[in-house]
């Protein structure tokens, strides 16, 4: 089914939906959107801009840094480091070398 203006609504029926698909996360972008701001998602479709999703992106990763920060006082463990795929793999690539050194 689709409204006036062309957007499709009703019952969702593609099965392709998992949790990495770009679908699912725009709902769920779209949805916490709505929540945090109290409105209907069609209204976040026609009232939101770039703004108030770089405001939200930046709200939620200040929760989460606030969540581990409470988690890792709690445990006594250190706060997890939030790294790159690329500074990963420039740390693995590091210790791989490394290795490789030793054994000469």
């Amino acid at each position: 089914m689709y409204d006036e203006v062309g957007r499709r609504f009703g019952k969702v029926l593609n099965a392709e939906l998992t949790p990495e698909s770009s679908e699912v996360k725009r709902v769920l972008i779209l949805d916490s959107l709505a929540t945090r701001y109290h409105l209907l998602p069609s209204q976040v479709l026609t009232q939101a801009d770039t703004l108030d999703y770089y405001v939200m992106d930046v709200a939620h990763s200040y929760e989460q840094y606030q969540r581990q920060l409470a988690e890792a006082k709690v445990s006594g463990k250190p706060m997890p480091a939030n790294l790159t795929v690329d500074q990963m793999q420039n740390m693995l690539e590091r210790v791989k070398n490394d290795s490789e050194a030793s054994k000469k």
